[in-house]
């Protein structure tokens, strides 16, 4: 999954739990900007 390296290299607590909602709530945020973009690209969709 996450090279151990890369897992030291992280600040913050190293708990599994604070790790996983740490990539998920980056994914949603990539996920978000994606949204805003499509809707910027066709504001006539509400």
């Amino acid at each position: 999954m996450v090279p151990s390296t890369h897992r030291a290299s992280v600040p913050g607590p190293r708990s599994p739990a604070q790790r996983s909602h740490s990539l998920r709530a980056w994914r949603w945020a990539r996920v978000c900007t994606r949204c805003i973009t499509a809707r910027a690209a066709r504001p006539a969709v509400s």
